[in-house]
């Protein structure tokens, strides 16, 4: 049985595709190139070493496509631990920024609670006020009489006097006279007659 030379050897490559060696073929082929002359004694004792020699260089190709396939992984696995690393950073971060977050609206909630609370007593004491200036501004009124529409100087330089004759006039009342206490023309610009 001849001994199959490195040419026809393959190991494993990187890619796990089988690759050809070429290493010192051309010496060994010349002393095994014919083993037809060789007796059986001599093929017998030739036998355990070419399996010695077969087992080494399987064993150093499987050591190095392992060494290489270990190196390979090694570095997936570090890119890989990279990118989980950068992961738990950000999400280091992203924890750190919602319990910030968190906190602030917690602290913004607390603060409005009794601003809210302070605001609706604001408004019930407003509305209050606001009935008691509108009753006031109605009891100031109540015996007032706003007249519209009387020409400039009308009244002369005495409204009261003019406004005591010209009511009961105007209003067709029974009494000749009314008690008018102040009057005063609205502000406005004089017009022209």
């Amino acid at each position: 049985m001849p001994k199959p030379s490195k040419q026809q050897r393959t190991e494993c490559a990187e890619d796990g595709i089988a690759q050809a060696t070429n290493a010192d073929s051309d010496a060994k082929a010349s002393s095994s190139a014919n083993f037809s002359e060789l007796s059986t004694d001599a093929l017998l004792k030739m036998i355990p070493a070419a399996v010695a020699e077969e087992g080494q260089f399987i064993q150093t190709s499987v050591k190095e496509s392992f060494d290489k396939f270990e190196s390979m992984v090694d570095t997936k696995l570090d890119n890989i631990i990279k990118r989980i690393d950068d992961v738990v950073v950000t999400t280091d971060s992203l924890k750190a920024r919602q319990s910030e977050s968190e906190t602030r609206i917690s602290e913004l909630e607390d603060g409005t609670a009794p601003i809210k609370m302070r605001m609706e007593e604001l408004e019930k004491i407003n509305k209050e006020l606001m009935n008691k200036v509108m009753d006031l501004e109605g009891r100031s009124r109540r015996d007032n009489i706003r007249l519209l529409n009387l020409k400039e100087a009308t009244e002369g330089s005495d409204p009261i006097v003019f406004l005591e004759e010209f009511i009961p006039k105007l209003l067709k009342l029974p009494v000749t006279s009314v008690v008018i206490d102040r009057a005063h023309r609205g502000f406005g610009l004089k017009t022209s007659n």
